[in-house]
């Protein structure tokens, strides 16, 4: 399937989870998750998008986008960024270009 990529550089081979628009600022621009403090989504019972969306993007409209998912330089993983990957990269992309993508059955 060919489809819009998000924020991320994507390459042929590598896992394809989904992200939130609104969560661009939790990864770093290789697409690992950022180690920076994240502690902002701290009322549990709130929305999803409430709870993690950034005041100073007012543009999100909460919807997902595809991303490589990249493990951490230490070679672990977020759990939740684990279970969120639905396909592998057959032809990759720059930032917000087309990429070829293979869909896969979800289980861990």
């Amino acid at each position: 399937m060919t489809v819009t990529n998000g924020h991320f550089p994507m390459r042929p081979g590598q896992m394809v989870q989904w992200y939130f628009d609104f969560e661009q600022n939790r990864f770093q621009a290789d697409g690992r998750r950022s180690q920076q403090g994240t502690n902002d989504n701290s009322n549990i019972n709130a929305p999803l998008a409430q709870r993690y969306h950034d005041q100073t993007s007012p543009e999100s409209m909460h919807y997902a986008l595809p991303k490589p998912y990249v493990l951490n330089k230490n070679g672990s993983d977020h759990y939740g960024d684990k279970i969120r990957i639905f396909a592998k990269c057959i032809a990759g992309g720059a930032p917000h270009n087309k990429v070829d993508i293979m869909l896969m059955t979800q289980s861990l």
